[in-house]
């Protein structure tokens, strides 16, 4: 006979009138079992479904400051700069690490290009600014010797 003891479903085997021996029924074992294993596959999803968080939040961060630089680029200072290169390197260091899928690199591929780009015609502005700074000063000086 098969009785219930709280939340345990247990055999009772009635030796005698005044012994009996208590065991866990076979149900109660399988369902134990079951939730364990559920238990452990929640979890394994969770980590699962966590990585692919991750991964999915670092290429939207590198999408939204492709599209910030891209925006707002030509009004950047030498700090704004900095700033966004720091934050790529953040990113790029979060993604390398992830396994993605060919489409995902591909994306990520075409937005670091395009980042790189920002970054590489922003040197060359600041580079042209600076000798044209420079000319400038040079300019001034030659023209204070000669007077």
């Amino acid at each position: 006979m098969t009785k219930n003891f709280g939340k345990k479903l247990v055999k009772v085997l009635v030796v005698s009138e005044k012994v009996a021996i208590f065991a866990p029924s076979y149900d109660t074992i399988y369902l134990e079992t079951m939730k364990k294993y559920l238990i452990l596959l929640a979890f394994v999803l969770s980590l699962g479904l966590s990585s692919c968080t991750t991964q999915q939040r670092a290429i939207n961060q590198m999408r939204n400051l492709t599209a910030e630089v891209e925006r707002n680029g030509e009004y950047y200072n030498a700090q704004d700069w900095q700033n966004a290169y720091q934050d790529y390197k953040d990113i790029t260091a979060k993604i390398d690490t992830q396994k993605m899928t060919t489409e995902e690199r591909t994306e990520y591929g075409e937005l670091k290009g395009r980042l790189v780009a920002k970054f590489a015609k922003s040197s060359v502005k600041t580079i042209t600014n600076a000798i044209s700074e420079g000319a400038g000063v040079i300019q001034g000086i030659l023209d204070g010797l000669t007077k």
